[in-house]
């Protein structure tokens, strides 16, 4: 069997045509063979055929076109379409569809041209183009796939056409490939890439009127069709072909009468200056940010005249200034000027505005004696002397807006560009400079640096250490530069060896240290921090203490032990100086480096008990301000144990129990962590406490791996602390948690634990909250005698104990087991009596629990219209305090169980799918079993 969509679609067995007359059964077969060997959707299907408006019995029809299609393939070998959910997918092997074959030969093609292998590239590149056989899908009329699939097929036969002319060119065939390519520029004109292929052609065949010519040509297209101008590249290969280039001839050695024609040119009669530092050949990713550097060599009136990036220290500001500087030469012929005016560098004083613009005189010949001893007339003299010319400014480095206005060229024709690691706002504001702001390089990016330094051959013999070192570096660009360098200079080295240093956060900085201060993580970093006040540089150590990820100005008040207005201020001039990244308006976050400088930093300059206290501080925080959400929540809850605050503790006070919900979902990552930390650093107090205060969160969201996780270091913390009640306490919530994750036998031996240790406490409290556990383990083993008798003792104890709470829990339990039982009539008033009491406690969520019971027995006893008021009451209690999973969807199943034996089919799919979103939301099994209940109903 094969198969082709690079074309009209077509099936061949042994050399037979198979034709697929209908219609709709090709959009479904060029559907699946468009993500061959992977599951497209029904959903998907039904929209490749009937756009956003499906017929209401698609699916069924989708199911016969696959049995027909099927019927017509037969039992052939290389292609077989499988049911896997929730839809299709087809088989089929490389050696067997004209796509997957382009697609492996394109990718090797690239691949080779990306490592220089060029011959290698055209043979690979050019066997790919022949398997097309013309517009691809032509005859599947599905606008939809056609809209999808078609640019992106296109797209890269073009790129795989550009590259494998590009190989040509690099082996010296320029006259071989100039007929292809006068054909491509007509049929794909706004293809730059194409353009500046012919113009190198024609220049190498000694032609270079029209390759001048050609270019002309490119640049009223783009003009015409989208109003811009060339890109770069192609304006500074104009440039180059412009000054006869040698650098452009080919490969190969030309004859002498050609290379006499090549190398004539006008001879320029002045210098103009050109201070720009090397740039390196290629920068990784900021596509968006050359395009917004791209926009100033319009006229003033059609972008900005002024840039300012701006940036962490080894982001690559610089690096994408002269990148971007080089680029432009073309369009400044009065020169390029570069200054760096050292305002975050090793040296402790930055360069004045009056030493920079003395430079920049002395290098358009002003005579010493013409200087003016005021800055204010030097910078007068300056600008007069831009005013008629058109000349790029590169200001690199700057501390702050006074050092750089009085460096700004004011001459209409020319630009300037500013780096600095502070944003610069008065420029933005005053002279209407547009901001760039470098992040980080995504993953991609960092792996596309590493592969350009490396080659692609050594990168992709090791993509687990490339992983590793993208992510260790955390995608700075020098950090990634650096590993590259050392990396180059021992190629015989393999890459994972450079991760064990990498990976020590006390050795980390040591790994990236070049050599070189200027080149040094450390000593960039340090640059930076040398600059800050007092306050700003004793937070910026005290967050190298910080136990997660990013950091609330209420907690970053603790770990500093200043008052909060200070802290939020401090951290301010850190976001400024690009030392911190604010990412809301109350939460910071830093990047894995400097987290690691801000450690080794505090590490350096704080003494052990400062660096206790800090984190006893931070600890407090979380801990204090967890327990206050969690009882904006539940405000019947009783609070693990009363903990004062270290002095210095920043307590965020929650309104209401949304904020408090809030709150708690974005620390929740940092809260993990502080349980962690807690543990490790000693703070055994916190490490048990702060995972019960967040029980009945986590439960009620049903994250109960992260529960156990937490609870495990809980119970060990507890029992470093030999303290009873405590351990009690954890082995209490570890058979919660047993018991959520479906682990019954386990929790009946945390719950007989804590039971024990509760009677030598003589607690009856927490012995009827053992009871009660045990119960619901004993009646999931399937004991129910057994959990009868534990919910009987534990509505006994919590009666001795005056706890109405834990009565009206244990009434409803009592209700469950008489339900389970059989015995309903027991049941109903045990449920009632619950209802009061949590009625009198006002807690909503025990309400919301005793009516699924009551529902349930209802149920039961076949009154089902009584059953679905009991669950609607159960479900309205139950979300409006934000309980998602408790009963919440189980009950929404048993509602589908009564309106289906009533005859009401809609109302059952209705609840069924609004079960199915709550199971789906939290990756609960049981959202198989109610889409197959659906489809069922369907």
């Amino acid at each position: 069997m094969w198969i082709g969509v690079l074309g009209p679609l077509l099936v061949r067995h042994d050399d037979v045509i198979v034709p697929i007359p209908a219609a709709k059964q090709r959009i479904v077969l060029a559907a699946l063979l468009a993500q061959a060997n992977q599951v497209v959707s029904l959903d998907g299907l039904a929209e490749a055929i009937w756009g956003a408006d499906p017929t209401p019995s698609a699916r069924a029809t989708i199911r016969n076109y696959v049995r027909r299609l099927r019927q017509i393939l037969g039992d052939t070998q290389g292609l077989r379409i499988v049911t896997r959910d929730p839809g299709y997918l087809v088989e089929v092997s490389d050696d067997d569809c004209d796509l997957l074959a382009f697609t492996r030969l394109y990718r090797r093609g690239l691949a080779a041209a990306t490592a220089g292998a060029w011959q290698e590239a055209t043979d690979v590149l050019q066997s790919a183009l022949l398997l097309w056989r013309g517009e691809p899908l032509a005859d599947v009329l599905s606008p939809v796939l056609c809209d999808r699939e078609i640019p992106r097929l296109t797209g890269m036969r073009l790129r795989a056409v550009e590259t494998s002319i590009e190989a040509q060119l690099r082996l010296g065939r320029s006259a071989e490939v100039l007929a292809d390519l006068e054909r491509l520029v007509v049929e794909h004109p706004l293809r730059e890439r194409l353009h500046a292929q012919l113009m190198l052609a024609l220049y190498r065949c000694a032609r270079q009127a029209d390759a001048l010519a050609a270019y002309r040509t490119t640049r009223l297209v783009l003009a015409e069709e989208v109003g811009v101008e060339p890109g770069p590249e192609l304006r500074q290969l104009h440039a180059r072909i412009l000054r006869n280039d040698p650098d452009l001839l080919p490969p190969v050695e030309p004859a002498e009468s050609d290379r006499a024609v090549l190398t004539t040119g006008a001879v320029p009669e002045t210098v103009v200056p050109y201070q720009l530092p090397p740039a390196i050949p290629r920068i990784s990713g900021r596509v968006a940010e050359l395009k917004v550097l791209s926009s100033m060599v319009g006229s003033p009136q059609d972008g900005p005249t002024i840039s300012v990036i701006s940036g962490s220290a080894g982001v690559g500001k610089t690096t994408l200034a002269l990148r971007w500087a080089h680029d432009a030469a073309e369009h400044f012929p009065d020169g390029l000027l570069y200054a760096d005016l050292g305002g975050f560098s090793q040296v402790e004083r930055a360069v004045s505005p009056e030493e920079t613009i003395r430079q920049f005189l002395d290098v358009f010949n002003v005579p010493v004696n013409r200087i003016p001893k005021d800055l204010t007339a030097q910078s007068a003299l300056y600008r007069s002397l831009l005013a008629t010319k058109r000349v790029l400014v590169v200001l690199d480095n700057a501390r702050n807006v006074g050092q750089v206005r009085p460096l700004l060229p004011a001459g209409s024709a020319c630009r300037a560009v500013v780096t600095s690691r502070s944003p610069l706002v008065g420029l933005v504001a005053v002279e209407g400079a547009r901001p760039v702001h470098l992040d980080v390089l995504s993953d991609d990016e960092a792996r596309e640096l590493l592969n350009s330094r490396l080659g692609v051959e050594r990168t992709g013999a090791e993509p687990d250490a490339i992983t590793a070192l993208t992510r260790l570096c955390g995608g700075l660009p020098l950090a990634l530069s650096i590993v590259a360098a050392r990396a180059a200079a021992r190629p015989k080295l393999p890459l994972a060896s450079l991760l064990s240093q990498l990976r020590d956060e006390r050795r980390r900085l040591d790994a990236l240290d070049a050599g070189d201060p200027t080149t040094s993580v450390r000593s960039v970093f340090s640059w930076s921090y040398r600059g800050l006040s007092a306050s700003a540089a004793h937070l910026f150590r005290m967050l190298g203490l910080h136990v997660g990820t990013d950091v609330s100005v209420m907690a970053a008040a603790s770990l500093a032990g200043t008052p909060v207005v200070e802290a939020h201020r401090a951290l301010g001039e850190l976001a400024d100086a690009h030392m911190v990244l604010q990412q809301t308006a109350d939460q910071y976050g830093l990047h894995d480096l400097l987290r690691v400088y801000a450690t080794d930093r505090a590490t350096a300059e704080e003494d052990e008990p400062a660096r206790h206290a800090a984190v006893r501080r931070l600890l407090d925080h979380y801990l204090l301000t967890a327990d206050g959400a969690v009882s904006r929540i539940r405000p019947h809850r009783k609070p693990v144990r009363p903990l004062t605050p270290a002095p210095g503790t920043a307590v965020t006070r929650l309104a209401d129990a949304d904020s408090a919900a809030a709150w708690l979902q974005i620390e929740h990552g940092n809260l993990m962590a502080a349980v962690a930390s807690a543990a490790t650093l000693g703070f055994d107090e916190h490490a048990w406490q702060l995972p019960s205060t967040l029980t009945l969160y986590l439960d009620s969201r049903a994250l109960w791996h992260d529960w156990l996780a937490m609870q495990r270091t809980a119970t060990a913390a507890a029992r470093r602390l030999a303290d009873t009640d405590a351990v009690a306490h954890t082995l209490r919530g570890l058979g919660n948690v047993s018991l959520r994750l479906g682990r019954p036998a386990d929790a009946a031996t945390h719950y007989g634990q804590a039971l024990r240790l509760y009677e030598q406490l003589g607690d009856p409290v927490g012995q009827a909250h053992s009871h009660r556990g045990l119960s619901e383990a004993q009646e999931k083993l399937g004991h129910n005698d057994l959990a009868m008798t534990h919910s009987e003792r534990a509505l006994a104890l919590y009666v001795e104990g005056g706890d109405l709470s834990g009565q009206a829990h244990a009434y409803n339990d009592l209700g469950w087991m008489l339900c389970m039982t059989g015995d309903y009539a027991g049941a109903i008033p045990c449920c009632h009596r619950a209802l009061d009491l949590h009625a009198r406690l006002g807690d909503r969520v025990g309400e919301g629990f005793t009516w699924g019971t009551l529902g349930l027995t209802h149920q039961r006893l076949g009154e089902y219209d009584e059953a679905i008021r009991c669950y609607w009451q159960n479900i309205h209690l139950l979300e409006d305090q934000g309980e998602r999973f408790h009963y919440y969807a189980g009950c929404l199943e048993l509602l589908a169980e009564c309106y289906q034996i009533l005859g009401n089919l809609d109302a059952a799919r209705d609840c069924l799918r609004q079960a199915l979103v709550v199971y789906e939301n939290l990756h609960r099994t049981n959202a198989k079993t109610v889409r197959a209940r659906l489809e069922e109903l369907a």
